[in-house]
């Protein structure tokens, strides 16, 4: 917030993990994930980090998203002034010893398994797009159904778009990392979360 009537609302995606991002056919490390979050803020917010600013981020991030929203604050707390931050369904520690992290970490790391999963979502792809629309449609609300009933056409028409082999192929580099780099309490950022913004930080 700029003033105490204005408000800036930013939503900010994992970068190569939106069909109309140029950087999906680049493979995004989990550090780079990082860089990118800082690089918008200083993008659309360049006033937030004059010297005595008085605006204020509030931070809310979404299962590894909150990790990456507490290493932005961690990266940045020097330059910019932090009002407080919310992890939704936080992933912030010990990601690969988690039970699906244990049993995907593996796969995540082996190269056939990636290229396999490249291979399949270029042919899902393919026949997707020579079918009618409304039938491909059709396809992804059935099988969306199954974990969402009645789940809307709004999100099915997203969920399609996101059949994309750079897409896959970025979401395991970057789950990869995240197995490997998400690590305890001992971590640097961890740590600083703890003793700079224990007020601040709410995890639901």
């Amino acid at each position: 917030d700029r003033n105490d009537e204005e408000w800036l609302v930013l939503a900010v995606g994992h970068a190569g993990h939106t069909p109309n991002d140029p950087s999906r056919t680049h493979l995004v490390s989990y550090q780079e994930q990082i860089e990118h979050k800082i690089a918008v803020l200083r993008e659309r917010c360049p006033y937030a980090f004059v010297k005595g600013s008085e605006t204020r981020f509030i931070v809310a991030g979404h299962s590894v998203g909150a990790r990456v929203g507490l290493e932005v604050m961690h990266r940045l707390h020097s330059e910019a002034r932090f009002q407080c931050y919310f992890g939704i369904c936080p992933t912030v520690m010990h990601i690969g010893q988690s039970p699906n992290g244990t049993r995907m970490s593996s796969r995540f790391a082996n190269p056939l398994f990636c290229r396999a999963a490249f291979a399949a979502t270029w042919l899902v792809k393919l026949v997707t797009s020579l079918m009618p629309r409304t039938v491909a449609l059709k396809i992804a609300k059935t099988a969306m159904a199954k974990d969402v009933p009645g789940v809307n056409g709004f999100y099915v028409r997203h969920a399609l778009a996101l059949v994309d082999p750079h897409i896959v192929a970025n979401a395991f580099h970057m789950a990869d990392h995240e197995m490997k780099m998400i690590l305890g309490p001992e971590d640097a950022a961890i740590q600083h979360a703890a003793e700079e913004f224990a007020d601040v930080i709410t995890f639901i």
